[in-house]
């Protein structure tokens, strides 16, 4: 009968945890009690390396993924990272690992505990923590476990390995699909604090101009806040101004949003307002959320895949393992254009 850290402990009368830790010299285990369990491991034959060696190989499979209550549980009809979560755990799985939930908004120190059950932490969006930044967060889990290889997947985190969308090309290909279609008066809508929206505008922005030195852009800003129903009324205030200011001759022909959500935020708004899309306006999104792409009139838009995104995500968790991948690298995504029923040649709009 081969022997288990349950017979040393037994024989030792003592338990098996004073066991485990003796053989991971812990500090609190004497010196006299370890040197009685390492003689005894020897005399039973025990193959402690071994053990330790499939313990190793068991916490490499093991992934964290990180992804905010508030975003996973989100209750509105275009739930993003809730499809992110579920292909993020359907490719690891395939790829040989096991996909542990993990809610870092908890600071309770079980928690965090559990990252040393694991060799990868796989964050979904942006790390944002209550009261705490995800750089300080970051700072801690590399302190602690300096051995985690760590992804982030549309976040782009200090010394971690960013999968993301090329946001800025999306918008360099929305321009020039506006372009061909002989629009020059543009409206976008944009966030100041959040990265993607302002490289999707300066993307937009710079081609467009370069194309067509005499376009115009409106610059339109929406506000963030967390709860639902009070930014739906910001980006109506918001709304209200600008076309509330300005006659009909003077809006664009047509507008850009670098978000899913705002997308069919804008079309509910022009319907309620009376105009038809894409006569009065045309409108180009800019993301793969189901409620989009499900939408009549079909959207035009930039589109990303979230399968692509993943799949680079798991990749690079395999590569790092391999010691292959620096850990601050930024892998991009390309873009696809999707032609939809709301957007026509300027020339056959009636305004």
């Amino acid at each position: 009968m081969k022997p288990s850290l349950r017979t040393i402990a037994q024989s030792l009368n003592v338990s098996a945890m004073t066991v485990t830790r003796a053989l991971n010299s812990h500090p609190s285990v004497s010196t006299e009690t370890r040197r009685r369990v390492l003689s005894k491991v020897k005399e039973l034959g025990y193959d402690y390396e071994a053990k330790s060696r499939s313990l190793r190989s068991d916490r490499e499979k093991n992934v964290a993924i990180f992804c905010s209550d508030c975003k996973l549980y989100d209750d509105n009809l275009c739930n993003f990272f809730m499809r992110l979560h579920y292909l993020a755990q359907k490719r690891l799985k395939s790829a040989g690992f096991q996909p542990r939930q993990l809610d870092l908004s908890d600071d309770a120190e079980g928690v965090l505990r559990q990252l040393g059950e694991c060799g990868a932490l796989l964050i979904l969006g942006p790390l944002e923590l209550p009261g705490r930044t995800g750089t300080a967060l970051l700072a801690e889990i590399r302190h602690r476990f300096p051995g985690l290889r760590i992804v982030s997947v549309l976040g782009e985190e200090d010394d971690v390995t960013a999968v993301v969308p090329d946001d800025y090309s999306g918008g360099v290909l929305a321009a020039r699909k506006a372009f061909e279609a002989g629009h020059r008066h543009i409206g976008v809508f944009t966030k100041i604090n959040e990265l993607s929206y302002r490289k999707r505008f300066r993307g937009f922005a710079g081609e467009l101009l370069r194309l067509a030195p005499e376009a115009r852009i409106d610059q339109i800003f929406f506000e963030d806040d967390v709860n639902r129903e009070n930014e739906d009324r910001l980006r109506q205030e918001t709304l209200d101004r600008y076309f509330g200011d300005r006659p009909s001759a003077g809006l664009p022909t047509l507008f850009f949003c670098p978000n899913g959500y705002v997308t069919a935020f804008l079309l509910e708004y022009l319907r309620r307002r009376g105009y038809e899309v894409p006569l009065d306006f045309c409108v180009f999104g800019y993301d793969n959320l189901e409620i989009i792409s499900l939408r009549e009139p079909e959207v035009t838009r930039v589109y990303f895949d979230l399968k692509v995104l993943i799949f680079n995500a798991v990749l690079a968790l395999q590569l790092q393992a391999g010691q292959k991948y620096c850990r601050n690298t930024v892998i991009v995504s390309p873009n696809e254009f999707i032609p939809g029923a709301t957007m026509v040649p300027r020339t056959a709009m009636r305004r």
